[in-house]
């Protein structure tokens, strides 16, 4: 039932197209610079419903080729506009996992290495983090439906953060 709430926002897109399409193709062109233009009119269109069909899976494309900052941008984008598009849901979900955890092992790792100067680094690394929960937090919460549950996200504590904030400040 998802698929076809999702498909719904592209139907409108052929539709609207082909009327144009054809108001213009039944307007008989008064000259050859009129006939150019219709027929430039004709590619904008179609450029459109092509770039806004080929967009619809953005959030999944990013996930899967590991670019997980501009996943959870894209859905949670979308999902600005539709809080039950499970699949964003879900790829908001699985993206901030794995970039949460990426931060974490970052800053693990930067913690270990004992260089005071990587607590600039690591105040950077979560206030990425931060922003991405600012984008997220406002949208929940997000309600599964196919795996009756919410979407679940580890945040990062204010303490951690703040003392992040304070190590940077005194190096």
């Amino acid at each position: 039932s998802n698929r076809t709430t999702y498909l719904h926002h592209f139907r409108s897109a052929p539709s609207l197209f082909f009327f144009f399409f054809f108001l213009t193709t039944i307007i008989h062109p008064l000259n050859a610079h009129m006939l150019k233009t219709i027929r430039i009119f004709h590619l904008l269109l179609l450029t459109g419903w092509v770039t806004t069909l080929l967009s619809c899976q953005s959030a999944k494309k990013s996930y899967q080729s590991g670019n997980f900052e501009t996943a959870i941008e894209k859905a949670a984008r979308k999902l600005r506009n539709d809080r039950t598009d499970e699949d964003n849901i879900i790829y908001l979900e699985a993206a901030y996992d794995r970039l949460y955890y990426q931060v974490k092992d970052r800053v693990s790792f930067l913690r270990k290495e004992g260089r005071p100067e990587n607590t600039v680094a690591i105040f950077d690394e979560y206030s990425v983090l931060k922003m991405y929960e600012g984008m997220i937090k406002p949208l929940l919460p997000l309600y599964i439906e196919s795996k009756k549950r919410n979407a679940q996200f580890k945040f990062i504590s204010d303490e951690e953060f703040i003392e992040s904030k304070k190590l940077a400040a005194e190096y």
